[in-house]
C-alpha cells in the first residue's frame, strides 16, 4: 500500500516536472449544460499533449473527460482567487468557452485570451451596448453553424480579431463496440442550468416518453445527463428500468453510434456531433432559449430527424424572442412555464398522445451538410497566439 502511494506520488511529481516545461494554458468553460465543456474537451484532446492545462472559473463537469487533463484545478469565479491562481502558476494564456465575464477579467490582468463562442446568434445589440460581449480578445472564434442575419453580422464588426470557424466537434473514430441488441438513448445533457436543475422537464417529457418506449420496445434504455443532476434524475426515475449515467465524450459518442433510437434535448454540441455521425435524431422539446434556435439548425441541415415541439403559446421561439428580457430571465420563464404545464392535466393527456405518435412517425429528410471542423482552426490560432507570446518574451 505504501509502495503504491509512493509510486503514485512519484508519477505525479514527474508529470508536474514535465508539464512545467510546456506552455501553460488556463481553461475556462461555462457550466450551462455539457456543451461548453464538451467543446473544451474536444480542443484539449486535439492539442495532443503539447500544452500544460490548468482550470478555473465556474466548476464544470469533469466526468466528460476520459482522462483529467489538468495539472491543477481551482474552480472559482472570485477574481482575486483567479488572479492568485494565475500568478502562482505563472500562466500567460487562456482558452475560454462561453464565459465572457471571466474572459474579460483574464485579459485585464495581462493574459492572452482565445475566446470560443459557439452561440453567436444569441447576442443582441443591447449585449454589445452594455459591454457583455468580450470584443477585445486576442482571438474571438465564433462558431458559424447557423446562418446569421445582416443585423448580427453588422454587430460583429465591433469584435476585434474575429475569426468565423466551423463546428467544434471531435475527430471521428471507428465504432468501438458491435452491440447485438442496440440500446435506446435519451440524452438530457443540457438539463442543468444556473436557473434550476430541470426536474419538471423529467416529469413532463421524460417519464411519459420512457413509459411509451417500454410499451413498444424491449431494448435497454440509457438516460445520459450531467454528473451534477445524475442523482436527482435517478431518484425521479427510480421505479423505471433504465440506466441513468454520466458518460465521457468518447463513450457517449460510441453509445449513440450503436443506438437503436436516439432521443435528445436540442443542445447544439450534441446536434453537431451526432450529425457528423449520421445518426437519425429524435429531438425533444427545448429546455432553454438557445435550444429553440437549435431546432432551426436541425430542420435546415440535419439529414434524418424528427422534432417534437411543446405546442404551447409561451414555449415558442417567436414569442420568446420578442420579449425585451435578458437571456437568464427568459430561461427562468421557460422553467416556470414547464412547471405550470406539469399541473395541466388536459395538456399532459394531449402531450402523451403526441409522444406516442411521434415515436412511430417517419423521419423527415433535411439537407446533408458536410460540417467544416472548426477544432483545427482553433488549434492553429492557439498555436499562433502562444508562439507570438513566447517569442515576445524572448
Amino acid at each position: 500500500m505504501i509502495n503504491s502511494k509512493r509510486r503514485k506520488d512519484c508519477y505525479q511529481m514527474k508529470r508536474r516536472l514535465k508539464d512545467n516545461q510546456k506552455p501553460k494554458i488556463l481553461a475556462v468553460a461555462s457550466a450551462f449544460g455539457l456543451g461548453p465543456v464538451g467543446k473544451l474537451s474536444t480542443i484539449i484532446n486535439a492539442t495532443n499533449g503539447k500544452y500544460s492545462w490548468y482550470a478555473t472559473g465556474p466548476a464544470f463537469d469533469l466526468k466528460i473527460f476520459d482522462v483529467i487533463p489538468f495539472v491543477e484545478i481551482h474552480f472559482s469565479e472570485n477574481e482575486q482567487e483567479i488572479k492568485e491562481f494565475v500568478c502562482r502558476n505563472n500562466i500567460k494564456y487562456a482558452l475560454v468557452v462561453l464565459k465572457n465575464k471571466v474572459a474579460r477579467y483574464l485579459k485585464s490582468i495581462g493574459l492572452k485570451v482565445l475566446y470560443v463562442d459557439s452561440l453567436p446568434f444569441m447576442w443582441t445589440q443591447t449585449d454589445f451596448n452594455y459591454g457583455k460581449v468580450p470584443i477585445d480578445m486576442d482571438y474571438y472564434c465564433a462558431q458559424k453553424t447557423l446562418d446569421l442575419d445582416k443585423e448580427h453580422l453588422k454587430m460583429f464588426e465591433q469584435v476585434k480579431n474575429l475569426k468565423w470557424i466551423g463546428a467544434v466537434i471531435p475527430k471521428r473514430k471507428e465504432k468501438i463496440n458491435n452491440i447485438k441488441i442496440k440500446p435506446i438513448v435519451i440524452n438530457l445533457g443540457g438539463l442543468h442550468s444556473p436557473t434550476g436543475n430541470g426536474m419538471d422537464y423529467i416529469e413532463v417529457i421524460v417519464r411519459p416518453l420512457i413509459n411509451i418506449i417500454q410499451e413498444k420496445y424491449k431494448n435497454k434504455i440509457y438516460v445520459t445527463c450531467g454528473d451534477s443532476v445524475r442523482d436527482d434524475v435517478k431518484n425521479y426515475l427510480k421505479n423505471k428500468d433504465v440506466i441513468v449515467c454520466t458518460l465521457t465524450q468518447s463513450n457517449f459518442i460510441n453509445l449513440v453510434s450503436n443506438s437503436f433510437l436516439f432521443f435528445t434535448s436540442p443542445g447544439l454540441t450534441t446536434i453537431l456531433e451526432t450529425s457528423a455521425l449520421g445518426v437519425p435524431i429524435n429531438l425533444l422539446p427545448a429546455q432553454n432559449l438557445s435550444q429553440f434556435y437549435n431546432e432551426k439548425y436541425v430542420q435546415k441541415y440535419y439529414e434524418k430527424y424528427k422534432l417534437f415541439s411543446w405546442e404551447d403559446e409561451i414555449l415558442d421561439l417567436k414569442y420568446l424572442s420578442s420579449l425585451d428580457k435578458l437571456e437568464h430571465e427568459i430561461v427562468q420563464l421557460i422553467y416556470e412555464r414547464i412547471k405550470f404545464l406539469k399541473s395541466d392535466k388536459k395538456y399532459l393527456t394531449r402531450l402523451n398522445n403526441r409522444i406516442d405518435s411521434f415515436i412511430d412517425d417517419d423521419y423527415q429528410v433535411g439537407n446533408t451538410r458536410n460540417l467544416q471542423n472548426g477544432t483545427q482552426q482553433i488549434i492553429k490560432l492557439l498555436n499562433t497566439m502562444i508562439f507570438e507570446g513566447e517569442n515576445h518574451d524572448n
